[in-house]
Formats: structure tokens, C-alpha cells, sequence
């Protein structure tokens, strides 16, 4: 195995994409902060291709998401498996499905939240509580898949909080697994003044953090999921 990770964050105020960290410590994994580093041409070196979240909306086009678009699409073409979180779970939607997926959520959400699991959701999230709580923090959401795509997770505002596509294997948290309570905090305690200014209770976020090992779960799984050949 030789993991792809493309850390899709702008800010270099907030802590690095912290998927990695879940890794396996024998699998080898490429980390390229898509921003300000060249993206690879070419997803074939990879067995596996992660894509992180961002404070950038889904709907804007910077420079690397085209590069980034570009890199789904090859992976899922050669058979690779992908994995996107938040950010990173609404570009594998663009990719294959285009923009008509993807909406600026009525109800944004920002917190440790309960996730629900959904019943096609059960093998992938297994080992987790129902519902278990997680990092969230997002602004647009992916909604109304069709057929193939299937909704693994809901919020009670979100109802795609993850997806699994097991033809193309792709799979999309709206979560954030990565996260534990300290590296979390810190994201919501340094985008202050944004969220604030949004209406969000950030002393009532932080005094509230609370995760169940999602990361620890999920991050490894992705590499040990079946897939149909």
C-alpha cells in the first residue's frame, strides 16, 4: 500500500490535516498541502487517495481544485480506492456527480455532534456508539444522491453525512474522523471570530468536545474495505 493525502486547507493558521496520523505506521503515505505545493500528475505511484477538508466552499474554484478534480477522477478510473472528508467528501461529489449534488446548507453546523448511523452505514462505521460523537464544521453539504450512491450517516440537519459508492469505491465523510477534542478545539477556538460572527456559541462548542475515537476506527478501515471487483 502507498497512501496519496492531499491536505486541502488554505490556512496556514490551523493545524495540519490530520488523517495521516491514523495511518497504519508501516504504510507508506505521500502528504502534499495542495495550497502552495505541486500536486502529483498522476494518482498510479498510489494504492489509496485521501482528500481533506477546507475552510473554502465547495463552490469556489482555486487554483488546485481542478488538479484535485482531476486526481479523483484518475483514481477512480484505475480502480483506486478514495476517501474524502468534509471538504474532501463534497469533491468527490463534483467529480463524478458535477455541482447539481451540492448545495449551501440551510443549517450549517459547527460542534461535537451526534452522527446517526444509517443502515447501509453499519459495516463501515461498525465499532462506533449510535450515535457517536464528532468533530463538524461545515457550511455546504452534498444532498438527494442517486442511484448507487448510498447515504451511510445523517445529522439532524444533514442528511448526507457520509456516502459509500461501492462500484466506483469511493466513500465521504461530512464528519471529521480525524479530529480529536485538542486539535478540534484548537481549529474552532482560532476561527473565533468567523464562526461568532456567523451566530455560533464557540465557549458552548468548546466546554462541549467530546469524540468517540472515529479516527482511530475509520482512518485504517478505509484501507481494509472490501471492494467488488
Amino acid at each position: 500500500m502507498h497512501v496519496l493525502s492531499l491536505d486541502l486547507e488554505r490556512r496556514t493558521d490551523l493545524p495540519p490535516f490530520q488523517g495521516p496520523r491514523w495511518l497504519p505506521p508501516d504504510i507508506p503515505c505521500h502528504r502534499v498541502r495542495a495550497w502552495d505545493e505541486e500536486l502529483p500528475e498522476s494518482v498510479e505511484p498510489y494504492t489509496h487517495l485521501i482528500a481533506s477538508g477546507s475552510t473554502c466552499s465547495i463552490h469556489d474554484d482555486h487554483p488546485f481544485v481542478a488538479p484535485t478534480l482531476e486526481l479523483i477522477r484518475q483514481a477512480v478510473a484505475l480502480r483506486r480506492p478514495v476517501l474524502g472528508i468534509c471538504y474532501g467528501h463534497q469533491l468527490i461529489a463534483r467529480a463524478l456527480l458535477g455541482r447539481a449534488y451540492l448545495r449551501r446548507a440551510e443549517r450549517p453546523e459547527m460542534g461535537w455532534l451526534p452522527v446517526r448511523v444509517l443502515p447501509r452505514g453499519r459495516q463501515i462505521l461498525a465499532g462506533l456508539p449510535d450515535p457517536f460523537r464528532v468533530f463538524v464544521g461545515h457550511y455546504d453539504e452534498v444532498f438527494d444522491l442517486p442511484e448507487g450512491w448510498e447515504p451511510i450517516a445523517e445529522t439532524e440537519h444533514c442528511a448526507v453525512h457520509g456516502f459509500v459508492n461501492q462500484e466506483l469505491r469511493v466513500l465521504g465523510f461530512q464528519f471529521h474522523p480525524e479530529m480529536d477534542v485538542e486539535v478540534g478545539n484548537t481549529c474552532f477556538a482560532t476561527t473565533r471570530s468567523e464562526l461568532e460572527a456567523d451566530g455560533f456559541d464557540v465557549d458552548a462548542i468548546l466546554s462541549g468536545a467530546r469524540e468517540d475515537g472515529s479516527g482511530r476506527i475509520l482512518i485504517p478501515r478505509f484501507l481494509e474495505l472490501p471492494w467488488p471487483d
